[in-house]
């Protein structure tokens, strides 16, 4: 049963909690988890660093890459989907694990840009960083530089079925995307969904609820990645 944690439970709990919703922000949860070597994957969706609200709170890359390398596994991949200028911020923020940096993804439909209303966007950066030892990069045959998804969530499904085995930890960045999370139960892998607004958690909350969960599968597995599509593109 999924619960929030705030950051004062996970410096008494330890240890890593799986399958919780954490209220805090991603930096400060990294400092203060003890647990090395346990995240498999990182998804994350960061803040465009464009308005002063606190969802906007920049982001202490350095930092974050500091404590990620202490709680990564050795084959451990983060995800970042991001628009300019922070994708060329995240780009050079750690060049010496960058596994792609210029994956484009290619939206069915145009939306408007969270910060800047009269800016119709049509696509989004995906950067995709390894850890030292990953054997993702001499596993992958080949990759489309345009991903083309009809929807987050399926570009979500894509990157956590390609990038995480059954029961590896997926940390996800923002309970905006709830839906990572589902995603996660579905495909039998663990998550700590970390996000800074408490009213954003209570209500990724009760997105994860069973009696809501028949309605949010339907838009995230209409069309599921199986085996003979993409997937094949990152299989060992």
């Amino acid at each position: 049963m999924t619960e929030i944690l705030t950051l004062d439970d996970i410096t008494k709990i330890g240890y890593l909690p799986l399958d919780v919703i954490v209220n805090a922000d991603f930096v400060d949860f990294l400092s203060v988890v003890k647990t090395e070597d346990a995240i498999n994957l990182v998804v994350s969706n960061f803040p465009y660093n464009k308005q002063t609200e606190n969802w906007e709170r920049p982001t202490d890359l350095a930092a974050m890459w500091k404590h990620l390398d202490r709680v990564l596994t050795d084959v451990a991949t983060s995800v970042f989907t991001s628009v300019e200028p922070l994708t060329s911020l995240i780009r050079m923020s750690n060049r010496g694990n960058t596994l792609y940096s210029d994956l484009i993804w290619q939206k069915e439909g145009i939306t408007k840009d969270f910060v800047f209303a009269d800016i119709h966007r049509a696509h989004e950066n995906v950067l995709i960083f390894h850890t030292t030892n990953s054997h993702f990069k001499s596993s992958v045959k080949k990759i489309n530089s345009i991903l083309t998804f009809s929807n987050r969530w399926k570009l979500y499904e894509w990157i956590i079925l390609s990038f995480s085995e059954p029961m590896d930890i997926v940390l996800i960045n923002s309970a905006w995307w709830v839906n990572t999370a589902l995603i996660c139960q579905q495909n039998n892998r663990h998550y700590i969904v970390v996000e800074a607004d408490m009213e954003v958690c209570k209500v990724a909350l009760t997105g994860l609820e069973p009696k809501h969960q028949k309605e949010m599968t339907k838009e995230t597995t209409k069309e599921k990645v199986t085996e003979g599509s993409l997937f094949d593109m990152f299989k060992v």
